[in-house]
């Protein structure tokens, strides 16, 4: 990999670490007691799919929102319309 790649992924190891040592804790704070001893697990594991699923679905409807909104100010945009269209059709790229 490239040293971009692998940058890329050391930030991606130490969020996912950060993020899943606070979201455990504050699962243990919550619910208490072993999660490896919690039973029926697959209960909780569709709560959280659903949520995953409605979060998804927000998250896609915003992108959208987002990218029209980009796609009205590239059409208005007077003052220098290519630099103007070429970084929001490159902002766009990320949707």
């Amino acid at each position: 990999m490239t040293l971009a790649q692998e940058n890329h992924l050391s930030e991606l190891i130490r969020e996912i670490r950060s993020k899943l040592a606070h979201k455990y804790r504050a699962g243990q704070a919550e619910h208490g007691g072993d999660l490896w001893e919690r039973v029926p697990l697959i209960d909780d594991v569709i709560d959280e799919a659903t949520d995953q699923m409605t979060y998804a679905l927000t998250l896609k409807w915003q992108l959208e929102r987002v990218k029209k909104l980009i796609e009205d100010a590239r059409d208005a945009a007077p003052d220098n319309p290519v630099t103007t269209q070429k970084l929001l059709t490159r902002a766009m790229s990320y949707l």
